[in-house]
């Protein structure tokens, strides 16, 4: 009796971990072309891109939540590359992070122009948006939290009518970008 109700209660864990790893893809499936228009809005970014657009896609290698969502993350953006942001191709890049990792040059030999942050990068939070900051490197994440937490400066919200852009503006300032007006009426506004 007891192996049962362990088993159907495993059953249930494992299912709820399948369905919540479909759901995320499903997400991000849906958030990159919101993502990916609001970049195409962002004045500071038109004048910062030189050749591609470069999207490094920072993932925790020690998690495989982290890994499965830097995955969907690269997948979908990789199935949106049709998709110019002002007018340049789009070139993504996974970065695995460690406690050793010197984004400041990554940044420069990449000429990274967003970094897209998935889960369970906390650890790293203050290199990265010292990094993001001092090379006005747009921050972008899948989970709004992060936004209203002030880790990412985007992000999508779901809504009834699909998914809305979430800007922290403080966040945005911090990096000094210029976002075009469009964009912030459009946008739920954290501070």
């Amino acid at each position: 009796m007891i192996y049962r109700i362990t088993s159907i209660i495993l059953f249930g864990l494992v299912s709820m971990g399948i369905l919540n790893a479909q759901d995320m893809k499903q997400d991000i499936k849906e958030q990159v072309p919101i993502i990916l228009k609001a970049l195409n809005l962002n004045n500071t970014l038109k004048e910062k891109i030189k050749n591609d657009c470069v999207i490094a896609v920072l993932y925790n290698p020690h998690s495989s939540l982290s890994g499965d969502e830097k995955k969907s993350i690269v997948k979908s953006l990789e199935d949106n590359k049709k998709i110019k942001i002002h007018d340049k191709k789009i070139q993504v890049v996974e970065i695995p992070m460690d406690m050793n990792m010197n984004l400041e040059k990554q940044i420069m030999i990449r000429k990274i122009n967003v970094f897209w942050l998935s889960a369970g990068l906390e650890a790293y939070a203050n290199g990265i948006k010292e990094s993001a900051k001092f090379n006005q490197v747009i921050t972008i994440s899948s989970d709004p939290a992060l936004v209203t937490r002030a880790f990412a400066a985007m992000s999508t919200q779901k809504s009834e009518n699909g998914y809305k852009l979430i800007i922290n503006k403080n966040e945005t300032n911090n990096i000094q970008l210029d976002l075009n007006e469009k964009l912030l009426s459009e946008a739920i506004i954290v501070e």
